[in-house]
């Protein structure tokens, strides 16, 4: 009633607890623990409360509200300040104390925030696998929700809790059914998602141990190198934990093309087919998909280890038109590591094949690479070869790589080159097989590593192939010119390289 008086602030004991009921009216305070703007009791206000929903949350803050100021809860009474709520009803707010005002604030800062970096809805890793900040929702199958997908992204294994989903954006909280919407440019594609965004956490390593030296392998990770130390020298450039994504371990196979395919498109036996990009900021797709998908483990041993691979085109636009069959072995012996890469066509059509390596070595201030390559191809604006110039004459025998900036591919490789580190004492030889008749470096300014990759054709080679398909029976068709292997039905692609570590001295880069 408007003319009803109210109790004055000062008449309330000091040991009664105030509340603010918040509702569609002016928040009103209530003595002696009354928590209703009609007047009833705690107790009355206890009981006509719902026991599911919100009404289950208000009956909790009733019951703390009995013991306020009485000592059998921490905190001393007083009044939360709040801002007013946009729904309808009351709404009980816990009294003041730093706890109790601490975890309010945690709470809605909770709900503004995503959960981790990286999982608002719609967005999508960025550069090198790294989150953005504008978070990603996996497209799911059929009836998955948000909670299924963060499995194992999240919680490693364990169930994520209502507390936890709260916190998620509410667009986030059920993803749609279907295929995901077409996106352009930089897109991450949907390809690429199973291999690069929801890694389990509980992926086993591989551990291969011979002598002074060690080699860790990430199976589950696109089949690749996670370290590779000899006498306590990193070989390779040591992958930071279990990166995201494959591309930044230590090396990663290229199968079934190496480099990157112009205009994304394939053009081989008469037909053309759509290549999906493979990273978030490269418009070409480059480097296959062996990297972006599990391998399984065939076998192991304390120094031995092969990983297997099978794969068939998923649906009318898949992320390779050729079914094959992957196989890779590692083995360290006492001079270093020894590795094989093989694809069978499994297919009843012939197919374009391709092999390779991405090694990455760690970059000093020092250190220096050689190769035995011939000519150099110059890239233009996409990073596809126009024409032929002559390689840089230190290369042949010590080449600096400080100030170097390469990414390009070079014909004729004999099949060595080294990497040394003199401040270190240490240089690995690379060895390859014939079947690497290209090489690739790579040495990005600014970065504290480089690449030296050896692969079997040159860059956009099945588009620049002029032969035909006329592979037959379980023989293999190879294109001196680009590198290009064509596999008849049931043939198969194979080649090993050998890295040997060792000081200056026995590389003969003293």
């Amino acid at each position: 009633m408007r003319g009803a008086s109210r109790p004055d602030k000062r008449s309330v004991p000091a040991s009664t607890a105030e509340l603010i009921v918040l509702g569609p009216a002016r928040p009103r305070r209530a003595t002696g623990g009354i928590a209703d703007r009609t007047g009833r009791s705690l107790a009355a206000a206890y009981g006509a409360l719902p026991r599911h929903g919100a009404g289950r949350r208000a009956r909790r803050h009733l019951r703390r509200r009995r013991h306020a100021g009485t000592g059998r809860r921490r905190g001393r009474a007083g009044t939360l300040p709040v801002r007013p709520h946009g729904g309808t009803g009351n709404r009980l707010v816990q009294p003041r104390s730093r706890r109790l005002v601490a975890r309010h604030q945690r709470a809605r800062r909770a709900r503004r925030r995503p959960l981790v970096r990286g999982l608002h809805a719609g967005s999508r890793p960025g550069r090198h696998g790294q989150h953005d900040g504008r978070g990603d929702v996996e497209h799911g199958q059929e009836g998955r929700t948000f909670s299924r997908l963060l499995f194992t992204r999240l919680f490693h294994g364990e169930a994520p809790s209502r507390k936890r989903l709260r916190c998620l954006p509410r667009a986030a909280k059920h993803v749609p059914a279907g295929p995901p919407p077409a996106r352009t440019g930089h897109a991450w594609m949907s390809h690429n998602r199973p291999m690069n965004d929801t890694i389990p956490r509980d992926t086993p390593i591989l551990r291969l141990q011979h002598g002074d030296a060690s080699v860790e392998l990430c199976p589950g990770l696109g089949g690749t190198i996670l370290r590779y130390s000899w006498r306590g020298i990193p070989i390779l450039r040591p992958s930071d934990g279990l990166p995201d994504i494959a591309r930044l371990t230590a090396c990663y196979p290229l199968l079934p093309y190496s480099n990157r395919i112009g205009g994304g498109r394939l053009r081989f036996g008469g037909h053309a087919y759509a290549i999906p990009p493979t990273v978030d900021y490269a418009p070409l797709p480059m480097h296959g998909l062996a990297w972006q998908r599990p391998w399984r483990i065939a076998s192991r041993t304390g120094h031995q280890a092969v990983l297997e691979q099978d794969y068939v085109p998923e649906d009318a636009s898949p992320a390779w038109p050729f079914p094959y069959a992957a196989r890779q072995t590692f083995d360290l012996r006492e001079n270093g590591l020894r590795m094989t890469l093989s694809i069978r066509n499994t297919g009843t059509l012939p197919q374009p094949a391709g092999l390779g390596w991405h090694p990455y070595f760690p970059r000093t201030a020092e250190t220096w690479i050689r190769a035995g390559v011939g000519d150099m191809w110059v890239n233009d604006a996409d990073h596809l070869p126009t024409h032929l110039a002559p390689p840089p004459a230190a290369l042949a025998t010590r080449l600096a790589v400080t100030e170097t900036d390469y990414d390009n591919v070079f014909r004729d490789f004999s099949g060595h080159a080294c990497v040394a580190w003199p401040e270190r004492d240490a240089a690995v030889r690379l060895e390859a097989d014939a079947a690497f008749s290209h090489l690739v470096i790579f040495t990005p300014p600014g970065k504290p590593h480089l690449a030296i990759e050896p692969v079997s054709h040159m860059t956009d080679a099945f588009n620049r192939y002029a032969g035909g398909t006329a592979a037959s029976g379980n023989a293999t068709v190879a294109d001196p010119a680009t590198g290009t292997v064509v596999l008849a039905p049931g043939a198969t692609l194979a080649g090993g390289i050998s890295l040997l570590p060792s000081t200056l001295a026995e590389a003969g880069a003293g």
